[in-house]
């Protein structure tokens, strides 16, 4: 009679533990933002949130309800969806940063390139000129294209659709255009 009080709040543990673990996946594979699912989905979200409750003296829930821990789990679940939403963001604008800082010194470390004499930039004022026409993005897709990348290979790595790479590298050719016509 003692193993079978043992083992019965450890088996409605297990299945409470279940049922909210599948309603924490649920609710964090809705709330993830799309630019963090390629590196973490709900379940390494849902694991996170585990350790984090694990972590903590668990003596104090000893007396709350299932109602009120569920809530709790769901409280630590929001907050790790922030930090991680917080981590990603402070990366990505450190990336930017630093992508935008290369790109510039490239640009204008960049010598002309040898065209036909009717596309031939005569010193590096027009070419500074035509840059400083682009956008963030339409000089960092330029750069990749002046190194010599496909466009697959420059959407893979700014992680942008292969057709928006195409329609910023019409835009960057109608600028030059315009502003080559403006001299």
């Amino acid at each position: 009679m003692e193993t079978s009080q043992q083992l019965e709040p450890c088996s409605l543990t297990e299945s409470f533990c279940e049922k909210v673990s599948s309603h924490l996946k649920y609710v964090a594979g809705k709330r993830l933002h799309t630019l963090v699912r390629p590196h973490l989905d709900s379940i390494d979200v849902t694991q996170m949130v585990w350790k984090s409750f694990l972590q903590h003296d668990q003596t104090r829930f000893t007396d709350w309800n299932r109602k009120r821990l569920r809530g709790y789990l769901e409280q630590v679940l929001d907050n790790k969806l922030k930090e991680i939403h917080r981590r990603y963001l402070s990366y990505q604008i450190r990336n930017v940063r630093r992508n935008e800082k290369e790109t510039e010194e490239i640009l204008e470390n960049h010598t002309v390139p040898e065209e036909p004499p009717q596309h031939h930039l005569t010193d590096t004022d027009n070419w500074r000129r035509m840059c400083a026409a682009l956008t963030h993005i339409e000089r960092r897709v330029l750069l990749l294209r002046i190194q010599g990348r496909k466009l697959n290979q420059i959407s893979d790595e700014l992680e942008l659709h292969r057709r928006s790479v195409q329609k910023i590298m019409l835009r960057v050719r109608k600028k030059f255009v315009e502003t080559s016509e403006d001299k």
